[in-house]
Order: structure tokens, then C-alpha cells, then sequence
């Protein structure tokens, strides 16, 4: 797989970033569809509300500005 340039400043190369609440499965949770679950061994299959289910979330490597422009050292 070739590297990621971010579309926003298309220089700065782009890393994924597991998401910190499903620890990068997509799924945070369990749901049988029972009012008391009785699963012997219940396996996570909701959906992570904080990825949306992609197990985390590209990120620019750079320091870019919401415009999508280096910042400046100051």
C-alpha cells in the first residue's frame, strides 16, 4: 500500500489512528436482541459510536490549519 497524502494540504503524508474506544475493531458492546442476555460467551457486535464502526481515523501528519495550510512557528 502506497502513502496517504492528506486532501486537504496535499503534501503531508496521512497515518491511521486506531480508535481509543473499540481499540480498532469497529464494535464497542454486546446486543443479542434479549432483554437479559444469556450468552454463554458474548462477542461485541454494536457498532463503536465513536468511529462509526471504521476502528478508528486517518490524521494529517503535518501541522496544518483548518484551511488546510502549514501553521507558522511562532
Amino acid at each position: 500500500m502506497g502513502r496517504k497524502i492528506c486532501p486537504r494540504c496535499k503534501c503531508c503524508e496521512m497515518i491511521w489512528v486506531e480508535c481509543e474506544v473499540c481499540g480498532g475493531e469497529g464494535v464497542d458492546g454486546h446486543d443479542c436482541g434479549e432483554d437479559c442476555c444469556v450468552c454463554l460467551y458474548p462477542e461485541d457486535n454494536v457498532r463503536c459510536d465513536y468511529c462509526l464502526g471504521a476502528g478508528g481515523h486517518w490524521e494529517c501528519l503535518g501541522q496544518c490549519d483548518d484551511d488546510g495550510k502549514h501553521r507558522r512557528k511562532e
